[in-house]
């Protein structure tokens, strides 16, 4: 019994210590930061105004959550990319692949030929509009970030509420109804539970 509680609680702290990305249909689970996305496909082409009624129950990410989704999705990616600017990360597949796996859990809010897109705007610390998108190159090894971006499409929409993009989603955020390191740790004590009746039965 004690080393299965041991285990129980290396599996807890396991989960707990290492950030990952959870699909759950419509929105992803990021364990690290405990929140939840919802798909950028979901709000593909709607205003910030349209975005906030039918979603009220979520609410706009913040410069910080979105670093730290990017932290998440790319944790060996350099983490160097300013304002206004755009990255290319070459002759790396894995890092190509993790930019494909953002896209499949995120959906894809634009498709320019044979390229993929996944792109959204949320909100800096002083209620600017900002942009990130990701868009992996169909060879192996190669994808475009544009990270912390304000460009003539996040202008638009700080000076209009009501204008949309269907090459833009929205990244909307919640906290996480049972987080996931939660989770082990319930189903570890009804393990723990269940061991404990069958053994004074």
């Amino acid at each position: 019994m004690k080393d299965f509680l041991c285990a129980v609680l290396l599996l807890a702290f396991g989960v707990a210590g290492q950030a990952a990305l959870v699909d759950n249909g419509v929105y992803t689970t990021d364990t690290g930061s405990g929140l939840d996305w919802l798909d950028l496909s979901v709000t593909d082409g709607l205003s910030i105004n349209d975005a906030t009624t039918l979603y009220s129950d979520w609410r706009y990410a913040t410069f910080t959550e979105i670093d730290a989704l990017y932290a998440t999705a790319f944790p060996t990616a350099p983490d160097d990319v300013p304002y206004d600017e755009f990255g290319v990360y070459n002759n790396d597949p894995i890092i190509s692949q993790k930019a494909n796996d953002f896209v499949d859990l995120f959906g894809e809010t634009d498709i320019r030929g044979s390229l993929r897109v996944s792109g959204g705007i949320y909100f800096d610390d002083f209620g600017e509009v900002l942009a990130m998108s990701i868009q992996p190159y169909p060879s192996p090894g190669y994808f475009w970030l544009y990270k912390h971006v304000r460009d003539y499409i996040t202008i638009d929409f700080s000076e209009d509420p009501d204008f949309s993009d269907y090459r833009r989603g929205h990244f909307l955020v919640r906290s996480s109804v049972i987080p996931i390191p939660a989770a082990v740790w319930l189903f570890g004590s009804a393990l723990f539970g269940l061991g404990w009746f069958r053994r004074s039965s």
